[in-house]
């Protein structure tokens, strides 16, 4: 079974083992579904009410207010759900939610969204708070070896000696990065790199 899996689970996420390793990788093909404002968690428990595939993933937000703590889930992309299956708008006009469907649009554009998604859901289920990234920067593409991101795929981008994996969307034109342990091994184009501390 997945280490990660053995996480915590998010909970809009459905099924449960919908990123588990037993899921051929790269067979995945995943859309990106604009919601209206402040719609995605209505979306994703219409979906799950269906049976369908998806993914919003959510960071939790403290808050203290008249010196109670109030607990929210926030969507990390607001406005957008991952839903697995390629799908038409139509699919989803009783739900009321939906606003656009985006896609990718070639083969390698899928097998790249497909292992973004699945690098911010374990990013997500380690504990991990990832900082959204709103500027795209150039960043050798790399696959964590090592640590508690091991087997996530993501931009590598150098920091102060130390470095950060990004899971970039081109569809969404945002993204979501966390920094690398120190020791953290990577590789990239069949070399191994190590993240200095």
């Amino acid at each position: 079974m997945d280490r990660v899996l053995q996480l915590a689970a998010q909970p809009f996420c459905y099924p449960g083992d919908v990123f588990s390793e037993k899921r051929h990788e790269g067979a995945d093909i995943w859309i990106c579904v604009r919601t209206r404002p402040r719609w995605e968690k209505k979306f994703a428990r219409w979906l799950k009410d269906r049976g369908i595939p998806h993914f919003l993933p959510v960071y939790t937000k403290r808050t203290v207010s008249h010196r109670k703590m109030r607990i929210t889930e926030m969507p990390l992309f607001p406005g957008f759900v991952f839903v697995l299956g390629l799908r038409s708008k139509s699919e989803f006009v009783s739900s009321s939610c939906v606003v656009r469907i985006l896609t990718a649009t070639s083969a390698r554009a899928n097998r790249r969204l497909a292992e973004d998604i699945r690098t911010v859901w374990r990013m997500l289920t380690i504990g991990e708070h990832p900082a959204l990234v709103n500027e795209w920067m150039p960043g050798q593409r790399i696959r964590v070896m090592s640590g508690p991101l091991a087997g996530s795929v993501g931009r590598f981008m150098r920091d102060a000696g130390s470095g950060s994996l990004v899971a970039w969307f081109d569809l969404l034109g945002v993204g979501a990065s966390v920094m690398l342990d120190p020791g953290t091994v990577v590789e990239a184009e069949g070399d191994e790199l190590k993240v200095e501390s």
